[in-house]
């Protein structure tokens, strides 16, 4: 790294004066070539900034000589002038504005550095050239990471990436609203002022009241009020409404965080109004997102009074109801929270579905998911009393249901819902046939997802080789996992139980073995047939990866085709923003499980605590947290 002293070390940011450290420096391969005609030498001082802004405004002279020849001595000088000359694309004169974006254009940004960490150099590899959608993944999944290590490479982006939508979504990354606390220190303020430089660009000057905000949350209130607002009218014209959206909301998320960190109830309620204008959401929505940060769920006054403003949205809806259950629940007041579960119990089901089971399908996966358990429970049960026997409402419920019981290792309830689903079409021909034609069909139900019967026989089966593992009765449980096989030989659950049932028995384990070969066979000529199909094939990968991972073969192979199938996931998630983080949580789950096996335990316990943070009230992702942890302690001196 090659050091450039400047002089100007301070400098106003929405009205605040942040100061920017002494020195900056820039990678060594941004440097002009030696005998570089450049004006610049290893000292910036601001005699060279003017030059640079004198040879901009030779860009509109009218004598083109002059203008061909302030061209080339900026391209000459290279990314050192970059900000000057991003700065100039706004310019009033549009031959200047235009010339400067040309040269934007030609500059060659060097996106990796000697002294990045592997994980950034693979991320930013061929990242030039690439579709804004596959840079915005990119910056997911540095995002999504957390690391110290992403602050450089996130700043990197912000500050040259060609497209504003992505520039901004690095800075957006940067904020993680994702959750309340910042985990930034002083040190990391420093790294995100060195690392954005001079830059003009609207997201610079985010960066930098993230930096000012990380010492004094309470000294950039004001500024970073103006700074939504300035975004939300100098934002580009070209982006699509949806993206404008987003990157609004999640600065007035910081804004709301913001006023929380500084006690400052009044203004958090004002910025939580101009979140839910903006995002053009049910306040419902919103709050139940600003109820996973925990310094909401925990500061009583703030909950009391988004309570009592939102009383008349959150009581005509059924989620309304449960979010305010939820609410009354995380302030230890259970009596209340359970009149309101039995309010929204009965309330109509939200978006016209009153009162059918799709409805309640659908309020049950968000209890669920949010640890209140007997509430979803409740829920689902009822579905399946209002659906008829051979819907796909009935078959998703029952599968939810089932899972729900036998993650709580209620095995034998799980076994007899599903029996319940499954008996009366074994049962009644026509019925079975009505079923499978609907699945044959490829039909579906609001987007449900259509179990064939086989496979939900099969985890029947499954569910009840688990129940006959927990009584010890070996010979049962083989006898139920064969069952459970004959019927789906695809299910990598199944296979893995059936290694494990195996040991000690010679016969036993030559039939798993060959059950997971035919399987990884299967699944690696579903890789080679669908390269196009990202998210197919991210399911494949993490599926080999997870059967590998859990019996015996190459486990650095496993590790290697689990982090493909993330980084396949990131890039789908960058696409369809119906996709979120948190449904990356069982492809973590597999990481963690391939690190343990190919001997790496700090590394499995790292992926494996990210699977449990996104998904905290699945006990299966936990017990394997916790198995690792056993591990660990026990492979101590």
């Amino acid at each position: 790294m090659t050091s450039f002293r400047i002089c100007r070390t301070r400098c106003f940011v929405g009205g605040l004066l942040v100061c920017l450290p002494a020195t900056w420096s820039v990678a060594d391969s941004d440097l002009p070539a030696t005998g570089s005609s450049s004006v610049f030498s290893t000292s910036r001082t601001l005699g060279d900034e003017q030059r640079v802004a004198d040879l901009i405004e030779a860009l509109g002279s009218e004598r083109y000589v002059e203008r061909r020849e302030a061209e080339q001595e900026l391209l000459e000088i290279g990314m050192v002038a970059f900000d000057q000359i991003d700065a100039a694309t706004e310019h009033v004169d549009p031959e200047i504005s235009a010339s400067c974006r040309f040269l934007v254009s030609e500059m060659t940004v060097r996106w990796t550095r000697r002294d990045d960490p592997p994980e950034v150099k693979k991320a930013l590899t061929n990242y030039a050239g690439q579709p804004d959608s596959y840079r915005i993944s990119v910056v997911t999944r540095l995002g999504a990471r957390g690391d110290r290590w992403a602050i450089a490479p996130l700043c990197r982006i912000c500050r040259y990436d060609p497209a504003p939508e992505v520039a901004r979504q690095a800075a957006i990354a940067l904020l993680r609203t994702d959750e309340y606390p910042l985990n930034y220190t002083i040190d990391d303020a420093a790294t995100l002022l060195h690392e954005i430089g001079a830059s003009v660009r609207p997201q610079a000057e985010w960066v930098r009241l993230l930096a000012a905000q990380i010492d004094d949350p309470h000294s950039v209130a004001d500024a970073w009020s103006e700074a939504v607002e300035q975004a939300t009218f100098a934002a580009d014209v070209t982006q699509d409404d949806g993206t404008l959206t987003q990157q609004i909301s999640e600065l007035l998320r910081n804004l709301v965080r913001i006023q929380i960190d500084t006690n400052d109830v009044d203004a958090a309620l004002t910025a939580v109004d101009r979140l839910v204008r903006q995002a053009n959401v049910d306040p419902a929505e919103e709050l139940e997102r600003l109820l996973s940060w925990t310094a909401v769920a925990s500061t009583s006054d703030l909950l009391d009074q988004l309570a009592e403003r939102y009383a008349a949205e959150l009581n005509s809806s059924k989620s309304g109801l449960y979010l305010l259950a939820r609410m009354r629940a995380g302030q230890g007041r259970g009596q209340l929270a359970e009149d309101l579960a039995d309010r929204a119990f009965s309330a109509p089901a939200n978006r016209g579905v009153v009162g059918t089971p799709q409805g309640r399908l659908e309020v049950a996966t968000v209890l669920l998911n949010e640890g209140h358990v007997e509430w979803g429970r409740r829920e689902l049960r009822a579905a399946i009393a209002k659906a008829g026997p051979a819907t796909a409402i009935y078959s998703q419920a029952a599968m939810a249901l089932a899972y729900s019981l036998h993650d709580w290792e209620l095995n034998a309830e799980a076994t007899e819902v599903l029996a319940a689903f499954t008996n009366p079409l074994r049962a009644d021909s026509d019925l079975a046939a009505q079923y499978n034609r609907l699945y044959e069909q490829g039909q579906r139900s609001q987007m449900l997802r259509i179990y064939p019967l086989n496979e939900i026989e099969a985890y029947q089966h499954y569910f009840d080789a688990c129940r006959q593992q927990a009584q010890g009765d070996v010979d049962a449980q083989w006898r139920a996992l064969q069952q459970a096989y004959k019927l789906d030989d695809s299910n990598a659950d199944i296979i893995i139980a059936m290694y494990r049932a195996s040991d000690g028995n010679l016969e036993r384990r030559e039939t798993a073995l060959a059950a997971i070969e035919k399987r990884a066979r299967t699944l690696e000529q579903a890789i080679g047939e669908y390269p196009s199909s990202v998210y197919r094939a991210s399911s494949f990968y993490n599926e080999w990866a997870w059967l590998v991972g859990n019996t015996e073969g190459d486990f650095r192979k496993a590790v290697r085709y689990s982090q493909k199938s993330i980084d396949l996931f990131d890039e789908q998630m960058a696409i369809d923003r119906s996709i979120k983080p948190e449904d990356n949580a069982g492809r973590l789950d597999t990481l963690g499980r391939c690190y343990f096996s190919a001997g790496d335990i700090e590394l499995a316990i790292e992926y494996q605590s990210q699977a449990v943070k996104y998904l905290p009230h699945q006990r299966v992702l936990q017990r394997q947290l916790d198995e690792f942890r056993q591990a660990q302690a026990a492979a101590q001196p």
